[in-house]
């Protein structure tokens, strides 16, 4: 008995020493797994050892936990923890402090990754790139003396994160795990701008960079070279990175060599990568560390991707403590889903095109609100949302709103109140309380905490003028009828016309106990109401003036411009005047004819156009009929006598322009002389009913300027031939060319050589009806018999 108790006491001794053993090294262990945690932090914010222990700490309180759970889910997020054959996790291991629940699988493409895993458990891929690291340098060790190989993927926020490494120190992992994007390294550049970055030189690569490594002239040469998806110019996914622990000068056959064995290292980490899922790396601590300070609902979202590249759901990675779903899930209920998964009805809307949209060209967009219904247990029947989409480097970052349908119904009345300029109100009568909507206080340009106005106080912003017309408002409330009035008041930023729709609540003896209206800002139309009354009145009394002008101008016109009525009979000649003016009443014209026997047996037969329209025009015209009738006692000629209506219109700096053609008719040779001046050329329509516009050489306008000269053409009619002279209101319009209509005119004659002269005319129509019109037909009578 005694030896067994010798025995006891030496094995309980033995246990004793054992379990301190054991509480040392749990100590040490624990030591080193929050001083790796740190870290990685400090590497992570580009903090100092302290202050990554203080945030560190900071984030264990946070979440309710001992700083070593959080340690070890930090750097299991992080890709530092364990192997695939280690054993199963014990008290010291930080797998230990991993939560254990198995999370929702995520399986893309035969590859399968379990959220919630252990942290020994770590991605077949992961593994597969460091032993891809090992291969490289192997071969770049051989061939041309390379130290280290580094691999590092891009991640969705824009930043690097070693996956592999080959000869690189145990220290390299913690410090340069995750390069701070804000410090500039080579490995930034090279994966920012797409190119290699040779540094052969210790001294000149220090000068540009940050060095990584430690020390940092561990490697006193190295290069990165970019790792492209799919082709040449295809998005940069990871970058290599290869060092020498001696000066290396880059000659042609090591870069030759090294590209090569780079290239087929490339291509083997596509294949790797290629249809992976990735595992949430530090950035998503980071993006949810960022989400932890704002309020309201942010999500980030990670893109899923196919081996073709396509874009087949999101997944969920971070969530802002605010955040609720429309189906009550709340933000840690939400990181780690697909969005198909848990809200499937999302596929192929609006919003879904707008995530692929945001990610390809960087744009931000707002969708809704928006109707999203769906079904299952936990899913409402229906839920309005509105949705902002940012890019935040490869993901996305949404922010959403819920909105209740009272909420909705009270916005959407806002926005009408807005964009109709009113408000309502209501006023207690028999309490004295009054209630305002937002708007009223804009109109009334009130502040919100005087509140609302007494009808006392409303009554006193009334101009004089109009308070009659609120009087009478109130006194038809009190006999209980609805009132719409419109009044003005004086506010500080000026005069304002308010119409005011309102009613009244009687109690039982029929006393006013409540009133409710509505106000109206209704000042800018009423100003365009009274811009409108005053322009009707301008225009009022500019039709009295141009009708008085018309009046003035058609006397004066009838005076000097009497119209012939029929045919009329001249030396040898048959003749037909047809006068149109323009249907406007102010569009008199200065159109005017001549047709009168001279005293040796000729016959001057004149059309002309002077330029405008009204008095100036028909004073114009008839300063240039007059001269003519003077002038052609001095000369017969028609080229001499434009010649002298244009120096009379040249000599007056305030007369306007014109367009005349002047002829002259010698009834023994049939031959009719004529030249003009800017006029539309005559129409001779023969005896056998061939019409044709007649050539002659035109002059320039009459009063352009002096010393234009006008030349003569002539044309022998023979019995029954006519000619027809006009203005330009019969063929000239702003869509056709003028020659073509004066074809057109002289279509319009052919085959009509024995209509009577009144009834050719009348049948031309103008071509405008903005332009006075004159025509004057001429036609050769026979030749008497006996005589």
């Amino acid at each position: 008995m005694a030896g067994k108790t010798t025995m006891t006491r030496g094995f309980a001794g033995a246990v004793q020493t054992r379990a301190d053993y054991d509480a040392l090294q749990a100590k040490a262990s624990r030591a080193r797994l929050l001083d790796r945690a740190a870290g990685l932090i400090a590497g992570r914010f580009g903090s100092d050892l302290a202050q990554a222990e203080a945030r560190l700490h900071r984030l264990a309180s946070e979440r309710g936990e001992d700083p070593a759970a959080t340690a070890a889910a930090l750097l299991e997020t992080a890709g530092l923890t364990g192997t695939a054959s280690a054993p199963p996790p014990g008290l010291l291991d930080p797998a230990y402090y991993l939560r254990q629940e198995p999370g929702p699988a995520v399986v893309l493409a035969g590859t399968r990754w379990e959220r919630g895993a252990v942290a020994s458990a770590e991605p077949v891929e992961r593994q597969d790139v460091a032993e891809l690291a090992d291969d490289l340098l192997g071969q770049l060790s051989a061939r041309v003396g390379a130290a280290a190989v580094v691999i590092m993927a891009v991640q969705p926020d824009g930043s690097v994160q070693a996956l592999g490494t080959a000869g690189t120190p145990a220290r390299f992992a913690g410090a340069w795990q995750r390069p701070p994007d804000h410090v500039n390294t080579a490995v930034r550049d090279c994966v920012r701008f797409g190119r290699e970055v040779w540094l052969p030189d210790l001294e000149t690569a220090r000068r540009r960079y940050t060095l990584i490594g430690d020390p940092e002239d561990l490697w006193p040469s190295r290069l990165w070279i970019p790792v492209r998806r799919h082709h040449p110019d295809g998005e940069v996914v990871a970058a290599i990175g290869v060092m020498w622990d001696r000066p290396e000068p880059f000659d042609a056959a090591t870069r030759r060599t090294t590209r090569a064995q780079v290239a087929e290292a490339g291509a083997r980490l596509l294949d790797r990568l290629a249809g992976r899922q990735e595992s949430p790396g530090s950035w998503t601590l980071a993006a949810q560390t960022v989400l932890d300070m704002l309020p309201g609902a942010f999500a980030v979202l990670a893109p899923v991707r196919d081996r073709a590249d396509r874009i087949v759901d999101y997944r969920i990675e971070a969530a802002s403590p605010e955040a609720q779903d429309s189906t009550g899930r709340r933000s840690q209920e939400m990181v780690g889903m697909r969005v198909l998964d848990a809200y499937p009805a999302a596929a192929d809307t609006p919003l879904w095109d707008a995530y692929a949209q945001v990610l390809a060209d960087g744009v931000p967009r707002v969708v809704g609100p928006f109707l999203y219904s769906d079904t299952g247990e936990r899913l409402p029947p229906e839920a309005r949302l509105s949705v902002r989409v940012h890019r935040w480097g490869t993901a996305l970052l949404a922010r959403w709103v819920v909105h209740d349908e009272l909420e909705f119904q009270a916005e959407r009345l806002a926005y009408t109140e807005r964009l109709g300029s009113l408000g309502w109100g209501e006023w207690d009568l028999a309490g004295g309380s009054a209630a305002w909507s937002d708007n009223v206080y804009q109109i009334l340009e009130r502040a919100r905490t005087a509140g609302p106005a007494s009808l006392d106080e409303l009554t006193a912003l009334v101009l004089p003028e109009d308070v009659a017309i609120l009087e009478l408002g109130l006194a038809n409330l009190a006999e209980h009828r609805r009132i719409d009035v419109t009044f003005r008041v004086g506010l500080p930023g000026g005069v304002k016309w308010l119409r005011t729709v309102g009613e009244a609540v009687v109690d039982t003896d029929g006393v006013p106990v409540k009133i409710y209206g509505i106000v109206q800002d209704v000042t800018a139309a009423e100003q365009a109401r009274r811009q409108l009354n005053d322009l009707r009145a301008d225009l009022t009394e500019r039709r009295r003036a141009l009708v008085a002008e018309q009046r003035v101008t058609a006397r004066l016109q009838e005076m000097i411009l009497p119209l012939p009525e029929g045919q009329v009979t001249l030396p040898g000649l048959a003749a037909a005047v047809r006068y149109q003016p323009a249907q406007a009443a102010a569009r008199v014209g200065g159109d005017w004819f001549d047709l009168r026997a001279l005293p040796d047996g000729h016959t001057l037969v004149a059309i002309g156009d002077m330029a405008g329209h009204g008095l100036a025009a028909a004073a114009a015209m008839t300063k240039v009929r007059n001269a003519l009738v003077g002038l052609t006692a001095a000369t017969g000629d028609p080229a001499e006598l434009l010649g002298y209506l244009n120096r009379l219109l040249c000599d007056d700096p305030d007369s306007p322009t014109g367009t005349a053609l002047i002829g002259r008719y010698d009834p023994d040779s049939g031959r009719f002389r004529w030249a003009t001046a800017g006029h539309p050329a005559p129409v001779s329509l023969g005896a056998d009913g061939e019409a044709l516009l007649l050539d002659a050489r035109t002059g320039p306008l009459l009063g352009a300027f002096a010393g234009a000269e006008y030349e003569t053409a002539e044309v022998t009619l023979e019995p029954g031939d006519t000619v027809l002279l006009y203005t330009d209101g019969l063929v000239e319009t702003r869509d056709t060319d003028i020659v073509t209509s004066m074809r057109a005119l002289a279509d319009a004659l052919a085959g009509r050589p024995d209509v009577a002269l009144p009834v050719l005319l009348r049948d031309l129509e103008p071509v405008t009806t903005d332009d006075d019109t004159c025509a004057v037909a001429i036609r050769r009578l026979p030749r008497r018999t006996g005589t």
